[in-house]
């Protein structure tokens, strides 16, 4: 995590604020005339939006949900801010903790999204395009789902009296989210390419009137947690867990260190420049040699699929490369969403990710640690 002191605040504000209205503004994402939620509401994040927009028993649900006999409970407003809880836990795949959906994110949500892969990834097939709108006396919230092509695209807002949110899939694109706190100024901006990087930038006032940035990455949403998980409480923890169904990514970050502590004498010791070698192969002009790299794949097992999912999405591989990978993923056992398990699997060997539990390894769990950093023939972890 890199932490960067810039002196002139009044610039730096103004820059992150520019930015974050800058996409919460963009045309191109807009409904139309013809798909806005009312002539009444056409901006949902106004600023002028007050209690007296909602109706008598606390809510008001536009859109498509005004068809439904009865609107879903309320959602409450995100948590204050608190310490973020670094409890241990030793839970089964099937005990993570599951919070009831609400407002906008319903089991007949026009959007549903996974977590596969370690990203958090909008369902291309479970999805209706229209819009719809909830409000209540703490905030309102609008979700906007169209689709080309058969590809559908995203685009979710939420304001409060404490923050403003913008969540927005692209068609067949990257996934990017924004929130701002208003009282302190404090923005993030976290940006989820395909087959990439997830990157995110968090910008605060410290206490001196400096702005300090926090600029984390990783090839998986639990890298991120990991980093910064003040941050990500702050501002993503609430949301993501509702668009998950009540699967808090703080808890399933820590549920998935307690799984790799716990087991790190039986993980497995596949390499993610093993399997890129071996896609490599993939793409050999031999055809022995291609033949030989997908036997070694398939014998690998399930343990490599989390894997194959990340590298099927480059766009370097050839039609040989990427027709192979998606006959072994096709070829394995149907896996609906990350468990603790499988994410586990994915970061057995990942060297950053180990990294970043270090800190908190008691000795005994450092040497074993490091006892899987040789197996795999990764460099040792260091304090």
């Amino acid at each position: 995590m890199k932490v960067h002191c810039l002196r002139d605040w009044s610039r730096g504000c103004v820059l992150s604020l520019g930015l974050l209205f800058s996409v919460l503004s963009t045309q191109a994402d807009e409904p139309n005339a013809g798909q806005r939620l009312g002539p009444a509401r056409s901006d949902p994040l106004r600023p002028d939006f007050s209690p007296a927009d909602s109706n008598g028993d606390g809510g008001t649900a536009r859109g498509q949900l005004a068809d439904s006999n009865s609107a879903p409970p309320a959602p409450q407003s995100p948590p204050a801010q608190q310490n973020v809880n670094h409890q241990r836990f030793d839970v089964a795949d099937d005990l993570i903790e599951r919070l009831p959906p609400t407002g906008l994110f319903h089991d007949a949500a026009l959007a549903r999204f996974r977590l596969l892969g370690g990203k958090v990834l909008l369902d291309p097939v479970r999805y209706r395009k229209g819009s719809e709108e909830f409000s209540n006396e703490a905030f309102t919230e609008v979700l906007h789902v169209s689709a080309a092509d058969g590809i559908p695209a995203v685009l979710y807002r939420y304001e409060s009296p404490q923050q403003m949110m913008q969540l927005m899939v692209q068609h067949g694109g990257g996934l990017q989210f924004e929130s701002l706190l208003k009282e302190s100024g404090e923005v993030v901006r976290m940006q989820q390419s395909v087959g990439g990087q997830i990157q995110w930038h968090r910008q605060m006032q410290s206490a001196g009137r400096e702005v300090q940035t926090v600029y984390v990455q990783g090839t998986t949403i639990l890298h991120i947690v990991g980093q910064d998980p003040v941050g990500w409480q702050q501002h993503a923890d609430w949301l993501y867990g509702r668009v998950l169904a009540g699967r808090s990514l703080l808890d399933l970050a820590e549920q998935t260190k307690a799984y790799l502590r716990n087991h790190v004498g039986h993980l497995s010791g596949v390499t993610s420049e093993h399997i890129d070698a071996l896609t490599d192969q993939l793409g050999s002009t031999r055809l022995s040699e291609r033949r030989a790299a997908r036997k070694k794949l398939a014998d690998l097992g399930t343990v490599v699929i989390p894997m194959l999912r990340r590298i099927v999405e480059r766009s370097d591989l050839d039609a040989e490369q990427a027709r192979s990978l998606q006959t072994l993923i096709d070829r394995s056992p149907r896996h609906d969403d990350d468990t603790v398990a499988s994410l586990a699997f994915l970061l057995s060997a990942d060297r950053m990710h180990w990294q970043i539990m270090a800190a908190d390894l008691s000795t005994h769990e450092w040497f074993a640690a490091n006892d899987h950093m040789q197996r795999c023939g990764l460099e040792s972890l260091h304090r």
